[in-house]
C-alpha cells in the first residue's frame, strides 16, 4: 500500500550578524553614510521563501520589515538561494529584473538617498553563464522605467 507525499520546499534560513557593521567598503568604497531603519536592525535571521515582493506604491506599509544593508550583505553572500522564480520575473519592457532593499538609505554628499538592489541580469562576466545576479546602489526615485518591487516580509 503506498503512501501519499506532501513535498514542502526546504526553508532557506540566512543569518544577520550585526556583530561587525555592514562592509562599505567591499560594496562601494564607503562614500555614503548609511541610515538604519530602526525595525529592519531587530532581524538576525530569515527564511528567504518568506521573502515578498512588494509594489513601490505599498512599501510604506507599516506592517512590513524592509530588509536592510545588513540582510542584503547575507544575501549576496548566499544569493544561491534566492527563489529561481523571481529569475522569471524580467518585465517586457527591461532585460532585467531587480529588487530593492529600502531598510537602510545611503546618504551621498548632496543629500540624496540611495538603497541596494538585487538584479538578475546578463552576465558579462562569465559569458559561460548567460544571466546572473548582480548589486547596486541606485536614488531610490530611479525605478529605470519599470515597476520593480521592494523586498521586505
Amino acid at each position: 500500500m503506498g503512501q501519499d507525499f506532501l513535498l514542502v520546499e526546504r526553508p532557506r534560513i540566512i543569518g544577520v550578524s550585526w556583530s561587525k557593521p555592514f562592509n562599505r567598503e567591499r560594496f562601494f568604497c564607503g562614500q555614503y553614510a548609511p541610515v538604519h531603519d530602526k525595525e529592519s536592525q531587530k532581524v538576525f535571521g530569515f527564511n528567504v521563501t518568506h521573502l515578498k515582493l512588494v509594489p513601490p506604491e505599498k512599501a510604506g506599509d507599516k506592517r512590513l520589515t524592509h530588509l536592510d544593508a545588513k540582510a542584503f550583505e547575507a544575501l549576496w553572500d548566499n544569493r544561491d538561494t534566492l527563489p529561481p522564480e523571481w529569475r522569471e520575473l524580467i518585465p517586457p519592457q527591461c532585460d532585467f529584473f531587480q529588487c530593492y532593499l529600502y531598510g537602510t538609505k545611503f546618504i551621498n554628499e548632496c543629500g540624496g538617498e540611495h538603497v541596494l538592489y538585487l538584479r538578475w541580469a546578463k552576465n558579462y562576466e562569465d559569458p559561460s553563464r548567460a544571466y546572473a545576479w548582480h548589486w547596486g546602489l541606485t536614488p531610490i526615485a530611479y525605478d529605470w522605467g519599470c515597476r520593480f518591487p521592494v523586498l521586505a516580509f
